[in-house]
């Protein structure tokens, strides 16, 4: 037996247009105008609005975003001179932003590290690390009279990596290098191969266990790049090959992160710097790597796949 449906009466409520059904409340807003004004006019009791450029600089400098420029703090104009007090006080508080800071602090004029300075956070043990590094061999260089060029950079790193010892400064000197080592002139990776192989090999074979995934990913990286500007010559070398395979068996890692680290380090490899090595020498040992390990492969091993 049904229900007897109960209707009830009065009005719909209010209705809007055709076509004006996504609207909400268009005629209301009286407390979303209320809202709004509390908001932008926060500590104001004449209804003034306080989103001045100064408060937007002034919450800029803060956060160590951006930095004060000659356009920032001339307004040109009368209405404007509270305003520039106000942006005076901030740049006084501030004094400097956190990009600013650290390339004072570190020294380092050269635009390979640009990402480390702009990007660098006081937070960050990381970062700390990465900027102490680079302060040493910014005066390393500077005081054996260099001109701070992306080969002496290279150059010092290497020499630091040779000798770091703990996981954190040995981190931060192989993100540095994965960071210069694409500047460098492709004659001086390639006349340096056999020396700079063998110490990113060695410091990746004493690591292979190491739960610190950015220092694999980092040596994976300056791998690659070596081997990608290498000339057909070197491809005969055994040393080549067998930096290729253990470089190959990285791509099946358990962790993901590494695992596509080399992945996307192969394909730069195979790819190759130079048009006229066409099939690249890499491309039959990478292929043939893959078929084993898609035939050794199975029905559990869908990430490696």
């Amino acid at each position: 037996m049904g229900k007897n449906k109960v209707r009830l009466g009065g009005s719909k409520g209010e209705r809007w247009g055709k076509g004006q059904s996504s609207n909400s409340n268009p005629s209301k807003s009286k407390h979303r105008n209320a809202a709004k004004s509390k908001f932008f006019n926060h500590g104001s009791t004449d209804g003034s609005s306080k989103l001045t450029s100064a408060a937007l600089l002034r919450h800029d400098a803060s956060q160590g975003i951006g930095r004060l420029t000659a356009a920032d703090i001339e307004l040109g104009s009368e209405a404007g001179k509270e305003a520039n007090n106000e942006m005076m006080e901030a740049t006084a508080m501030t004094h400097k932003t956190f990009d600013t800071f650290a390339s004072d602090w570190s020294g380092c004029t050269n635009v390979a590290f640009e990402k480390v300075i702009l990007k660098f956070k006081a937070n960050n043990a990381g970062h700390k690390d990465m900027l102490a590094v680079l302060a040493a061999v910014t005066e390393v260089i500077k005081a054996e009279g260099g001109k701070e060029s992306e080969t002496e950079y290279f150059a010092a790193l290497m020499t630091t990596l040779e000798v770091s010892a703990d996981d954190a400064s040995l981190s931060a000197v192989v993100r540095l290098l994965s960071l210069v080592i694409k500047k460098v002139p492709h004659p001086v990776l390639i006349s340096r191969f056999s020396q700079v192989n063998t110490l990113l090999m060695t410091t990746l074979s004493n690591h292979s266990q190491t739960a610190n995934v950015s220092l694999l990913r980092g040596l994976l990286g300056c791998i690659a790049v070596l081997l990608r500007v290498q000339p057909s010559s070197n491809w005969a070398l055994p040393e080549t090959s067998h930096t290729l395979s253990s470089l190959l068996s990285y791509t099946s890692h358990p962790k993901p992160k590494i695992r596509k680290a080399a992945q996307h380090s192969v394909v730069s490899i195979v790819r190759g710097s130079d048009p006229s090595m066409v099939p690249h020498p890499s491309a039959s040992q990478a292929a043939n790597y893959c078929i084993s390990t898609i035939t050794a492969s199975g029905p559990q091993d869908n990430a490696v796949l």
